[in-house]
């Protein structure tokens, strides 16, 4: 059986302090502009800004002279997007370096338009927290969790939990990794009862192709951008045997304190 044991590390703190680690929750200060945008971006080199409206680029295909230049097709950059900018004040006005993306793209925005990035880069700070099935962790990533199911399959018991993920973070995000590593599954209440690893359940492997759950498990495999959410599912197992859980007890990894939501799932079989 393959279990994909994601932040084990961080589990064993749990099982062995009773408690879920600490996540430094206080929002730092952010440092003073010093310095306009203008004169910032007015420069020989580029400067690193961070974007916070959705932007409008087109690739530069270079001619010499520079004038004869071309644009490629349009793109945009999405707020959170850290890039680096100059303005020129000739042929177009602004140019733009993207990471991840060759060459040097052309910014549809007016020459006086400054509104559209900040100097500071610096990721933002949210305060972590659990309101009933829904969590949201300090880089603004959040889970809210719909229903579970205890599944009988040919290979076991599993529990698929089910949830929208929405990613507010300036990074991309693979949405069953995130939700594996971020949040502890367990059969027992972590308030009353002293966590074992046979309490734990772990991302699966082994859950069967060709349920009603496919498409969702393989959209949690896939990347998602700044502001995009998409609905996933996760199957779960125990890793010494394969029994239905009933409550499902769920523990955010990123609160100070012992806190947690509960489920009870529903049943299903899978025919052969």
């Amino acid at each position: 059986m393959k279990h994909r044991l994601l932040k084990v590390a961080a589990v064993s703190v749990a099982l062995t302090a009773g408690a879920v680690s600490t996540v430094n929750m206080v929002q730092p200060a952010l440092p003073v502009q010093a310095i306009s945008k203008k004169k910032a971006v007015n420069q020989l080199n580029f400067r690193k800004v961070k974007i916070t409206k959705k932007t409008y680029v087109r690739k530069v295909h270079t001619r010499i002279p520079l004038y004869k230049s071309t644009l490629g097709p349009w793109m945009y950059v999405m707020p959170g997007d850290v890039v680096y900018v100059r303005q020129t004040g000739t042929n177009f006005d602004w140019y733009m370096e993207v990471p991840g993306h060759s060459g040097k793209y052309a910014i549809m925005k007016k020459h006086n338009d400054y509104s559209w990035f900040t100097l500071n880069t610096k990721p933002k700070r949210f305060k972590a927290y659990l309101s009933g099935t829904t969590y949201r962790d300090t880089k603004g990533v959040k889970a809210s969790i719909s229903n579970a199911t205890n599944v009988k399959a040919d290979d076991g018991t599993f529990t698929v939990v089910t949830a929208t993920v929405t990613n507010n973070s300036s990074r991309s995000i693979t949405p069953s990794e995130w939700f594996t590593s971020s949040l502890a599954f367990c059969s027992v209440n972590p308030k009353k009862t002293k966590l074992k690893q046979s309490n734990i359940l772990f991302s699966s492997d082994d859950f069967p192709s060709g349920s009603q759950w496919d498409s969702l498990i393989n959209a949690g495999d896939k990347k998602i951008g700044h502001g995009k959410s998409v609905k996933i599912a996760v199957p779960l197992q125990f890793t010494s045997n394969s029994r239905a859980v009933d409550p499902l007890y769920i523990m955010p990894m990123g609160l100070d304190s012992l806190q947690y939501a509960t489920l009870h799932p529903s049943s299903a079989t899978l025919s052969k």
